[in-house]
C-alpha cells in the first residue's frame, strides 16, 4: 500500500501511548497546579520530558511554565514567528536572567516531537548545565547567560506549575501533548524515556513507569477523561484542569498518528484553526478554494466524519489531488476533486464522472460521512446514518450507489479536503477518529481505531498511522 505518513510517527511495535491531551488556544486550555512542600534534594538537577504534535504556529505558545513570583519563574515555549523552542529562567531576585533558545525550527504540524530538557548546574561547563534533546538527539542552545554553577532555577522550584500556558493564562499551547512528565532531583537524558527503533531508526517512546520522579515529580498520561491532569507518578500531584473536557482526550499520540486537516496546506491567509486542527473556520471572502487533510492515499478503503456548524450554502467537502494555489479553485471543480455541496449537489470537473447523481443537501445539525474506496475508485457519501443514492460501500467493484473517482490523481495521492465559495464564510469539524464534536454512540473501525457516531463499514478504516502502516491491533 502506497501512503504519505508525517515523519516520526509510523514505528509499529513497541511501546503504546494510549491517549494524549488536545489544547485548544482557542479555548483557553491548560493544566495547572500550586506545589507545596520540599523538592527533591537541591534544586540543581531536573528534568522535563514530553511529546508535542503542534496545530498553530507563529505564536508564542507555552509548553509548561512554573511560576514563584513576578520576578522568580521558569518555561519551556515556543517563539512566536521564529517557531524555535526557548527556555527562560529568572533567577536571583530578576537579577540574573537565564535566556536559551534552539536555533531550529520546529514548524511540522503533522508530526510527533519529543522533547527533553535537562537541567544540572552542578557541572563545571556552563553550557552543559540545561540541555535540549528533541527526538532524542541533542540540539544546542545559544544561551544568553549560563547559569552559575550549583544556581537552583526557578522551571524546578516549589511553585505553580502550569501546562499549555503563562500563569494566569496567556501564550496558551495550541496542539497535542502525551507522556508529560517532571523528574524531581535528576538530570536524565532522553534515552530514559525514549529509544531509536531498530528498524526505522524512528525514535519512539519507552516504559517509563519504573522512573522515580521525586516530591514534586508528575507524570500525565492522560487517560482519565474526567480528570485529564491526573498523575500517575504515585506522587498524587494531580493537575486541575481549566477549560478541559472529557472531548479533550485524544487517542492521536505519538504512537499513533491521526490525520488533522493541516493548517498549512490552506490558500487563504485568514483561514483559522481550532480544536488541534479538527475544526476549520472559513473566512468571509470571495475566493473559491479549499484545505486538505494531513494524510494521502492512493489505496484501501478508509472513513472519516464531519459536522458544518456555520452553514452557508456554499460548502463543499470532499477530496483532492493537489493543494488549492489560487483562490478560484473550488474544490469541484479541480480535475481530480469531488465535492458535495451542502445546498445538495455533487460536483465535478467531468460530468461523466458521476452519470447523474446527486446528494441531499445537509444542514448544521446533520453529521455527513465518507467512505473512500480507492481499490475500486469509489467515493460513498453518508448523511445522518444513511447513505445516499442507495449507496453500498461494502460492494466492491461494482461500486453501488458511489460517485467514481478520477484516477491517476496528479500528486499520486487523495486527500480529505473542505472549502467554500461564499461571502459568508462557514466552518466545518472534521473527525478522522479523534472527532472534536461530541459522540454520542461510540464505533471504532475493524481495527478496533477511531471512534465515530457512525458504524464505520466492513474494510474501511480511520485515517491513522498504525492503520497506514498496516499494523493490526
Amino acid at each position: 500500500m502506497s501512503i504519505i505518513i508525517p515523519a516520526n510517527s509510523a514505528v509499529a511495535g513497541g511501546f503504546d501511548i494510549t491517549n494524549g491531551c488536545r489544547f485548544d488556544r482557542a479555548s483557553s486550555d491548560y493544566l495547572s497546579r500550586s506545589f507545596s512542600g520540599s523538592r527533591t534534594g537541591s534544586g540543581t538537577k531536573f528534568t522535563f520530558s514530553t511529546w508535542i504534535k503542534r496545530s498553530q504556529l507563529g505564536t508564542d505558545q507555552t509548553i509548561c511554565y512554573n511560576y514563584g513570583s513576578s520576578v522568580q519563574f521558569g518555561y519551556l515555549y515556543f517563539r512566536g514567528s521564529q517557531k524555535d523552542v526557548r527556555y527562560f529562567d529568572r533567577v536571583d531576585g530578576g537579577d540574573t536572567c537565564v535566556g536559551t533558545s534552539a536555533p531550529f525550527e520546529f514548524n511540522d504540524n503533522t508530526a510527533w516531537y519529543h522533547f527533553v530538557l535537562q537541567v544540572d548546574t552542578t557541572l563545571g561547563t556552563g553550557a552543559d548545565r540545561v540541555k535540549l534533546y528533541v527526538n532524542g538527539v541533542f540540539r544546542a542552545f545559544a544561551f544568553d547567560n549560563t547559569p552559575n554553577q550549583d544556581q537552583a532555577l526557578n522551571f524546578g522550584a516549589v511553585a505553580t506549575r502550569t501546562i499549555s500556558s503563562n500563569y494566569g493564562g496567556g501564550n496558551y499551547f495550541d496542539g497535542y501533548q502525551c507522556e508529560t512528565i517532571f523528574i524531581d532531583g535528576q538530570a536524565l537524558q532522553a534515552d530514559s524515556f525514549g529509544e531509536f527503533d531498530g528498524d526505522s531508526g524512528i525514535w519512539k517512546p519507552i516504559n517509563v513507569s519504573g522512573l522515580t520522579f521525586g516530591s514534586i515529580g508528575f507524570y500525565l498520561e492522560y487517560q482519565n477523561s474526567g480528570a485529564l491532569g491526573t498523575d500517575s507518578s504515585g506522587g498524587s500531584n494531580t493537575f486541575t484542569a481549566v477549560n478541559i473536557a472529557a472531548i479533550n482526550q485524544t487517542t492521536d499520540t505519538c504512537t499513533n498518528n491521526f490525520a488533522t486537516m493541516n493548517s498549512l496546506d490552506a490558500y487563504w491567509s485568514a483561514s483559522t484553526f481550532e480544536d488541534g486542527n479538527c475544526t476549520i473556520i472559513m473566512p468571509e471572502t470571495t475566493n473559491e478554494t479549499y484545505t486538505r487533510a494531513t494524510m494521502g492515499v492512493n489505496s484501501g478503503k478508509w472513513y472519516w466524519e464531519a459536522l458544518c456548524t456555520v452553514q452557508n450554502s456554499t460548502m463543499n467537502a470532499g477530496i483532492v489531488d493537489s493543494p488549492a494555489i489560487a483562490t478560484n479553485t473550488e474544490l469541484g471543480k479541480r480535475p481530480k476533486g469531488l465535492s458535495w455541496n451542502d445546498s445538495g449537489s455533487l460536483n465535478g470537473n467531468d460530468a461523466q464522472v458521476f452519470n447523474g447523481t446527486q446528494a441531499p443537501a445537509y444542514s448544521t445539525s446533520q453529521i455527513i460521512s465518507f467512505a473512500m474506496d480507492l481499490d475500486n475508485n469509489f467515493l460513498y457519501l453518508r448523511l445522518a446514518g444513511s447513505y445516499t443514492n442507495s449507496g453500498n460501500p461494502e460492494s466492491g467493484a461494482s461500486g453501488t450507489g458511489g460517485a467514481a473517482i478520477p484516477t491517476n490523481p496528479s500528486s499520486g495521492f487523495y486527500f480529505p479536503a473542505f472549502g467554500d465559495s461564499s461571502t459568508s464564510g462557514g466552518r466545518y469539524q472534521v473527525n478522522f477518529g479523534n472527532s472534536p464534536f461530541a459522540i454520542s454512540s461510540g464505533n471504532t473501525d475493524g481495527n478496533d481505531r477511531g471512534n465515530f457516531e457512525y458504524t464505520v463499514p466492513s474494510g474501511y478504516l480511520a485515517l491513522c498511522t498504525k492503520n497506514l502502516s498496516g499494523e493490526l491491533s
